[in-house]
C-alpha cells in the first residue's frame, strides 16, 4: 500500500502532472488536440482547471508553465490551511509546503531523475507516517493534501475523490 502511495505521489508531485510520460493515454489518444480547445492555458487558475473533464486536465497541466505549475500547488496548500485545522495540523502542513519551496526546481523537469524521485519518496514517507502517527490522519487524507490538486472539502475523506 505505501509503494503504491509512493508511486502515486510520484505521479502527482515530482511530475507534477497528470500524464507526461511518452507512453500515457494522453500521447496515445492524441489529447494533445484538445488543447486548442482549452482557451487561455497560460491565464488558467486552478478552480477552472478543476472544472475541466479529467482528459483535459492532463492536456492543460501539459502545457502549464512551471512557475504556473508551482503556484497551482502553493495555492492548493493555502486552501487546504483555510481549513479547521489543529496548530499541530497547520505545522505538519506547513512542513510539507515548505518542502516544495526548496524544490521548485521539481516543476522544471518534465520527469525527475532517480535522486529526486528517492528524495520526494523519502520525504513523503516521512509526512504521511508522521501524519498518522501523531495527528490520526488517514493515508486518504495524505493523499488529498500531497497528491492531487483536487480541493480537499472535509478532514474525513472517506467519500473523497483519490
Amino acid at each position: 500500500m505505501k509503494r503504491l502511495l509512493f508511486i502515486a505521489l510520484a505521479l502527482a508531485f515530482s511530475v507534477i502532472s497528470y500524464g507526461q510520460q511518452k507512453n500515457s493515454c494522453c500521447h496515445n489518444t492524441g489529447l494533445k488536440s484538445s488543447a486548442n480547445s482549452i482557451s487561455n492555458i497560460q491565464d488558467m487558475t486552478l478552480s477552472e482547471l478543476r472544472n475541466l473533464a479529467r482528459d483535459k486536465q492532463i492536456v492543460a497541466w501539459e502545457q502549464f508553465s512551471p512557475t504556473q505549475r508551482y503556484n497551482f500547488w502553493k495555492e492548493k496548500f493555502q486552501e487546504v490551511k483555510q481549513m479547521n485545522w489543529t496548530s499541530a495540523e497547520i505545522k505538519h502542513i506547513n512542513k510539507a509546503e515548505a518542502f516544495l519551496d526548496t524544490h521548485k526546481f521539481f516543476f522544471k523537469e518534465k520527469k525527475l531523475s532517480k535522486k529526486q524521485n528517492e528524495e520526494l519518496e523519502a520525504f513523503f514517507k516521512t509526512w504521511a507516517n508522521e501524519a498518522q502517527k501523531q495527528l490520526g490522519w488517514t493515508p486518504k487524507l495524505c493523499n488529498e493534501i500531497m497528491m492531487t490538486l483536487d480541493k480537499v472539502t472535509s478532514k474525513d475523506v472517506a467519500n473523497n475523490h483519490i
